[in-house]
Protein backbone atom coordinates (compact mmCIF):
# COMPACT_ATOMS: atom_id res chain seq x y z
CA UNK A 1 0.00 0.00 0.00
CA UNK A 2 2.61 2.02 1.12
CA UNK A 3 4.51 1.92 -2.60
CA UNK A 4 0.75 2.77 -4.53
CA UNK A 5 0.14 6.08 -1.98
CA UNK A 6 4.30 7.10 -3.11
CA UNK A 7 3.40 6.17 -6.62
CA UNK A 8 0.43 8.34 -6.97
CA UNK A 9 2.08 10.96 -4.87
CA UNK A 10 4.93 11.67 -6.62
CA UNK A 11 3.65 9.97 -10.10
CA UNK A 12 2.43 12.90 -13.27
CA UNK A 13 -0.78 10.09 -13.79
CA UNK A 14 -3.57 9.30 -12.48
CA UNK A 15 -3.23 5.76 -10.80
CA UNK A 16 -6.03 3.08 -11.63
CA UNK A 17 -6.24 -0.07 -9.99
CA UNK A 18 -8.13 -2.44 -7.25
CA UNK A 19 -9.61 -4.77 -10.06
CA UNK A 20 -8.21 -7.80 -7.84
CA UNK A 21 -9.56 -6.56 -4.84
CA UNK A 22 -11.69 -9.11 -3.61
CA UNK A 23 -13.48 -7.78 -0.23
CA UNK A 24 -15.19 -4.61 0.36
CA UNK A 25 -13.57 -3.26 3.24
CA UNK A 26 -10.15 -3.57 0.93
CA UNK A 27 -11.56 -1.64 -1.41
CA UNK A 28 -12.83 1.24 1.00
CA UNK A 29 -9.06 1.07 2.48
CA UNK A 30 -7.78 1.53 -0.71
CA UNK A 31 -10.02 4.70 -1.57
CA UNK A 32 -9.58 5.72 1.93
CA UNK A 33 -5.62 5.37 2.45
CA UNK A 34 -5.06 7.52 -0.93
CA UNK A 35 -3.83 4.05 -3.37
CA UNK A 36 -5.75 5.07 -6.08
CA UNK A 37 -7.49 8.37 -8.20
CA UNK A 38 -9.83 6.01 -9.62
CA UNK A 39 -10.45 2.58 -7.79
CA UNK A 40 -12.17 -0.27 -9.57
CA UNK A 41 -12.97 -2.52 -8.06
CA UNK A 42 -14.95 -5.51 -9.63
CA UNK A 43 -18.58 -6.42 -9.46
CA UNK A 44 -18.36 -10.18 -9.66
CA UNK A 45 -15.40 -10.41 -7.19
CA UNK A 46 -16.07 -7.96 -4.73
CA UNK A 47 -19.21 -7.98 -2.86
CA UNK A 48 -21.99 -7.44 -6.07
CA UNK A 49 -23.88 -4.33 -6.85
CA UNK A 50 -24.91 -3.40 -3.10
CA UNK A 51 -21.44 -4.61 -2.11
CA UNK A 52 -20.02 -2.25 -3.79
CA UNK A 53 -22.72 0.70 -4.28
CA UNK A 54 -21.93 2.08 -0.87
CA UNK A 55 -17.99 2.77 -1.87
CA UNK A 56 -18.35 4.16 -5.24
CA UNK A 57 -20.56 6.81 -3.24
CA UNK A 58 -17.87 7.34 -0.98
CA UNK A 59 -15.39 7.60 -3.56
CA UNK A 60 -17.53 9.71 -4.71
CA UNK A 61 -17.60 12.06 -1.19
CA UNK A 62 -13.47 11.90 -0.79
CA UNK A 63 -13.01 12.79 -4.76
CA UNK A 64 -11.58 9.47 -5.79
CA UNK A 65 -13.29 8.23 -9.27
CA UNK A 66 -14.66 5.05 -9.08
CA UNK A 67 -15.23 2.62 -12.25
CA UNK A 68 -15.71 -0.53 -11.65
CA UNK A 69 -13.46 -3.08 -13.58
CA UNK A 70 -15.44 -5.04 -16.33
CA UNK A 71 -13.25 -7.83 -18.02
CA UNK A 72 -15.38 -10.35 -17.81
CA UNK A 73 -18.82 -11.47 -20.12
CA UNK A 74 -21.53 -9.55 -20.97
CA UNK A 75 -23.56 -9.97 -17.67
CA UNK A 76 -20.56 -8.60 -15.54
CA UNK A 77 -20.65 -5.38 -18.08
CA UNK A 78 -24.01 -5.46 -17.49
CA UNK A 79 -23.49 -5.67 -13.65
CA UNK A 80 -20.76 -2.74 -13.58
CA UNK A 81 -22.93 -0.57 -15.96
CA UNK A 82 -25.57 -0.65 -13.44
CA UNK A 83 -23.24 -0.20 -10.83
CA UNK A 84 -21.81 3.17 -12.32
CA UNK A 85 -24.76 4.38 -13.40
CA UNK A 86 -26.69 3.65 -9.99
CA UNK A 87 -24.34 5.24 -7.75
CA UNK A 88 -23.21 8.77 -10.11
CA UNK A 89 -19.86 6.73 -10.70
CA UNK A 90 -17.62 8.32 -13.90
CA UNK A 91 -18.61 8.79 -16.79
CA UNK A 92 -16.52 6.35 -18.62
CA UNK A 93 -16.17 2.55 -18.03
CA UNK A 94 -13.29 0.03 -18.65
CA UNK A 95 -15.25 -1.75 -21.93
CA UNK A 96 -13.49 -5.47 -22.57
CA UNK A 97 -13.37 -5.54 -26.08
CA UNK A 98 -10.21 -7.17 -27.83
CA UNK A 99 -11.15 -8.70 -31.19
CA UNK A 100 -10.84 -10.90 -33.18
CA UNK A 101 -10.51 -13.08 -30.61
CA UNK A 102 -12.82 -11.46 -28.19
CA UNK A 103 -15.11 -8.79 -29.47
CA UNK A 104 -18.37 -7.88 -28.37
CA UNK A 105 -20.42 -11.19 -29.55
CA UNK A 106 -17.89 -13.47 -28.21
CA UNK A 107 -17.82 -11.36 -24.81
CA UNK A 108 -21.58 -11.52 -24.85
CA UNK A 109 -22.40 -14.72 -26.35
CA UNK A 110 -24.91 -15.91 -23.61
CA UNK A 111 -26.75 -12.46 -23.80
CA UNK A 112 -30.13 -12.33 -26.68
CA UNK A 113 -28.62 -8.68 -27.68
CA UNK A 114 -24.84 -7.74 -27.74
CA UNK A 115 -24.14 -4.74 -25.63
CA UNK A 116 -22.02 -2.12 -27.84
CA UNK A 117 -21.30 1.16 -28.07
CA UNK A 118 -22.96 3.46 -30.92
CA UNK A 119 -21.36 5.09 -33.34
CA UNK A 120 -20.32 7.87 -31.02
CA UNK A 121 -19.42 5.37 -28.68
CA UNK A 122 -22.18 5.91 -25.93
CA UNK A 123 -23.51 2.76 -24.21
CA UNK A 124 -27.15 2.54 -23.62
CA UNK A 125 -28.55 0.98 -21.00
CA UNK A 126 -32.03 -1.02 -21.08
CA UNK A 127 -35.02 -0.47 -18.68
CA UNK A 128 -35.73 -3.72 -18.65
CA UNK A 129 -35.81 -5.35 -15.28
CA UNK A 130 -32.83 -6.53 -13.24
CA UNK A 131 -29.70 -6.09 -15.22
CA UNK A 132 -31.21 -4.73 -18.53
CA UNK A 133 -30.05 -7.92 -20.27
CA UNK A 134 -31.47 -10.90 -21.29
CA UNK A 135 -29.81 -14.11 -21.09
CA UNK A 136 -30.26 -16.46 -24.40
CA UNK A 137 -31.30 -19.81 -23.24
CA UNK A 138 -31.73 -21.45 -25.92
CA UNK A 139 -27.62 -20.92 -27.21
CA UNK A 140 -26.71 -21.81 -23.29
CA UNK A 141 -28.61 -25.03 -24.10
CA UNK A 142 -26.44 -25.64 -27.05
CA UNK A 143 -22.96 -24.60 -25.92
CA UNK A 144 -23.29 -26.83 -22.77
CA UNK A 145 -20.83 -28.99 -21.42
CA UNK A 146 -21.21 -32.01 -19.65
Amino acid sequence: YEGLKRLRREGRIPIAGGELTREVHESRFLADDGCYDVLQSDVALAGGISGLAPIARHCHDIGVTFTPHTWGNGIMVAAALQLTVGTGGAPYIEFPCDPPWFGNAERDFMLAEVIAPDKNGVLHLSDAPGLGVEVDEERLRRTRMS
